[in-house]
């Protein structure tokens, strides 16, 4: 009876040990994550659109910037697909949603 008592002991202790680890691991990564928008340094959505604030760095282009750099923009870059010249074309505005109305596989 003090062996059953024993191994279930050590079981429930590891239990709590290997959940407390896996929560502060948990809470480590996400301490760690930090949001970033503009620049190219992350889209705001999932279809690749950016936003670009004065004080952001420029976003790396192969055209000339097509918006003012005294307020906000959201742009894009424009895919070869659809006709750029070069693979880093700026496009000022908003990629188009490309999933239908009623489509709830899409992002």
């Amino acid at each position: 009876m003090n062996l059953t008592m024993s191994t279930n002991m050590k079981r429930t202790v590891s239990a709590v040990l290997m959940a407390g680890v896996g929560a502060a691991a948990a809470m480590g990564l996400a301490g760690n994550a930090q949001a970033t928008y503009g620049a190219g340094e992350g889209s705001i959505d999932a279809w690749s659109n950016y936003e670009w604030c004065p004080g952001d760095p420029i976003p790396q282009s192969d055209n000339p910037l097509p918006f003012e750099t005294n307020a906000c923009h959201f742009w894009h870059y424009q895919s070869v697909r659809d006709g750029a010249p070069t693979l880093y074309w700026i496009v000022e505005g908003t990629r188009p949603n490309p999933c239908p109305p009623i489509a709830f596989m899409c992002p």
